[in-house]
């Protein structure tokens, strides 16, 4: 249905016929009318029609009771008087609905394909919606609709804003969409399903810290320890933010942020509303260096930067508030990571910064930017932002580098906020602090990070380009583990499809989760071919292979493997590069040969495509890599029956197995 038909409508973007060719497979099984009855059914429902037609044919080719198509095209038909808006906002019925009819059929089920082909037909399905929901984003009176459906209901659509998220799903305009997740938990007090955690339990009497609004404890999640940010008092503004605070931290992934494990919203023996994240059994950077005197300080502070840069780099950004010694981390790898983000701000399009749970907006005064000060005594409205995050960093170097907090000398608070004020800053150190790494280029770096004036500080990214000429040559030996097993993400199961139906290696991968990446992180390697350029193309971008399909002519091959968008454990980047003269796609998995084509080859590197694994792990499969010279074209496939076929009659090179990969089949 077009858009001017209803403007409560949402109109898929392409061509409408193209969901049809992508279920032609299925229908093959069932007879010609019965094909064109599928699809006119399926075809009014705005949402997940290749699944409905995915049971259509279930239950036309092998269901021997009438009674259930019966109740199947019943249910259609309720579902087909939601418009656009309102299917999206009952998904989780749709697909509940449509669960029940594929779960009551247990054992029975016949797959034409192997099993993975549902995972397929699903992530073609949630694709759709991507877009349906990308339309929205792009029309401000499409958001406010709805908005407005969400005031009574918003946790359906929270949780599909989540989904979209985690699965990666929309990459034009994710700005909107973490604004709109993050204003509707705000409006409604409402966090994705997917951060709620059970098996919580407390493992100490008292608290072992806290600030603001909130105590921390500790606790135990399954047989992980883990830290719990409960808050101490619970009014109706306190949990507006609570919410909005779960919903940008879970946001978060970085090697050096510590990542939010859920929400736990209590139980009969600690009834709290708490935050839960990994227990840091080393403490702060500050406990650290005290049981660790000799460690290399630069590349903890060199960790430190890495994720003030993933925060302000952010789109929207998001502004630390709190930075100090006390609220950075050691993981069991020896790697900072950046923790309590009660001070955290989250602009919006106008650039304001939105409260968060703990209130005072300065933090600790010795690590405090001295306009943020000055705002509080004159009562002026000024906000941490990235300049005030750059002068706590000055701070917090000198903290790492002496083992003592700013202005150590002076005791009394008040005096400290005077000298700031006052803009004296701290006296550069003696002593042992050379040979910890603070030299006299990082001591001008620091200082310059202490500028009176914000503007005339440093950026964090300029501040990442002097440490990396400081880092010590120990960074390439640093290795790291799987520090933060288990981060949650939404996946086929919040569906309401069990991940061992949709795909049994899931079941396989998740047995250890200390040792391997969630596949639920995993999003397709979309695969095309272009007659015109004859060469291949593969992204994890659906967007940019619906834009190489519709402007470059390039066709469509499905999914050649499952990979990664963000750095997990035992996983390495995946490069992309292009030639401008051929043109041809070349992806490698080590920095050798990607900096060998560029020099030696003029291939031009535009960037990491995702990450695959070095080594078969975790049921990953090899991902072959092949070349034809003749059309400058090189090829990846999982499929050794595939690769024989392009070596054998059509004249490729086979050069070996590129990476390690999850398999786009079962």
């Amino acid at each position: 249905m077009s858009q001017t038909s209803n403007p409560s409508d949402v109109s898929p973007i392409g061509d409408e016929s193209k969901w049809r060719r992508d279920v032609g497979e299925l229908l093959e099984s069932i007879d010609a009318g019965s094909r064109g009855e599928c699809l006119t059914i399926a075809g009014r429902v705005k949402i997940y029609r290749r699944l409905l037609v995915y049971v259509y044919v279930q239950l036309k080719s092998f269901e021997i009771d009438p009674r259930s198509l019966s109740s199947f095209s019943d249910s259609m038909t309720m579902w087909e008087r939601w418009d656009g808006l309102q299917s999206l906002q009952n998904h989780a019925a749709i697909r509940q609905g449509i669960w029940d009819i594929l779960r009551a059929r247990g054992t029975h089920i016949k797959m034409n394909k192997s099993v993975l082909s549902l995972r397929e037909i699903l992530v073609l399905d949630e694709i759709d919606i991507a877009r349906d929901v990308d339309i929205i984003l792009r029309d401000p009176k499409k958001v406010q609709e709805l908005t407005s459906l969400c005031l009574d209901d918003p946790a359906p659509i929270i949780n599909l804003l989540q989904i979209l998220l985690d699965r990666n799903l929309i990459s034009s305009d994710t700005k909107m969409l973490y604004q709109t997740l993050a204003r509707l938990a705000k409006m409604s007090a409402t966090y994705p399903d997917s951060l709620l955690l059970h098996r919580v339990k407390l493992t100490g009497a008292h608290p072992i810290g806290g600030g603001g609004f909130s105590d921390v404890w500790r606790g135990k999640l399954g047989e992980q320890f883990v830290a719990l940010k409960a808050l101490r008092i619970f009014f109706n503004d306190t949990s507006l933010d609570f919410c909005h605070e779960a919903v940008i931290w879970r946001q978060l992934r970085h090697k050096n942020i510590l990542p939010l494990y859920g929400v736990f919203e209590g139980d009969n023996t600690f009834d709290r509303l708490c935050l839960v994240s990994p227990w840091m059994e080393g403490g702060n950077i500050s406990d650290f260096l005290i049981s660790h005197p000799d460690s290399n300080r630069v590349l903890l502070l060199s960790d430190v930067v890495g994720g003030l840069c993933y925060l302000h780099s952010l789109e929207p950004a998001v502004v630390h508030g709190d930075l100090k010694g006390a609220n950075i981390f050691v993981t069991q790898s020896g790697t900072a990571c950046l923790g309590d983000f009660g001070l955290t701000r989250f602009r919006d399009s106008n650039e304001n910064i939105w409260p968060s749970t703990t209130g005072n907006a300065t933090g600790t005064a010795r690590w405090t930017a001295p306009e943020l000060l000055i705002s509080d005594i004159s009562g002026k409205n000024i906000r941490a932002n990235r300049a005030s995050d750059v002068y706590s960093f000055g701070c917090v170097c000198l903290e790492v580098f002496t083992g003592k907090v700013p202005y150590s000398e002076i005791p009394r608070e008040a005096v400290v906020v005077m000298a700031i004020i006052q803009k004296q800053r701290p006296q550069r150190p003696v002593g042992d602090c050379v040979g910890h790494g603070l030299d006299d280029a990082t001591w001008d770096l620091i200082s310059k990070c202490w500028h009176a004036d914000p503007t005339q500080r440093p950026t964090i990214l300029q501040v990442r380009e002097s440490f990396r000429l400081r880092e010590w040559k120990s960074r390439e030996t640093h290795t790291t583990t799987d520090d933060f097993p288990g981060v949650p993400c939404a996946s086929f199961g919040q569906y309401g499809f069990s991940e061992d139906y949709v795909s049994h290696k899931n079941l396989q991968l998740t047995r250890n989760p200390t040792m391997c990446c969630n596949p639920n992180n995993a999003v397709p390697l979309f695969r095309a071919w272009g007659p015109s350029q004859k060469e291949h193309f593969y992204t994890t971008s659906w967007l940019e292979m619906e834009t190489a399909m519709a402007y470059l002519g390039y066709r469509s091959e499905g999914v050649a493997a499952y990979i990664f968008v963000t750095q997990e454990v035992s996983t390495v980047p995946f490069f992309r590069l292009r030639h401008p003269m051929a043109p041809d796609h070349f992806y490698c998995a080590t920095t050798s040969e990607r900096d060998k084509a560029v020099a030696e080859n003029s291939y031009a590197f535009e960037g990491i495509a995702g990450y695959v694994h070095a080594s078969q792990v975790c049921g990953s499969v090899p991902l072959f890599r092949m070349w034809r010279e003749a059309n400058v074209d090189h090829f990846y496939t999982t499929s050794v029956i595939e690769r024989d076929k392009f070596v054998e009659d059509l004249g490729y090179i086979d050069e070996g197995i590129e990476a390690f990969v999850l398999p786009a089949w079962s």
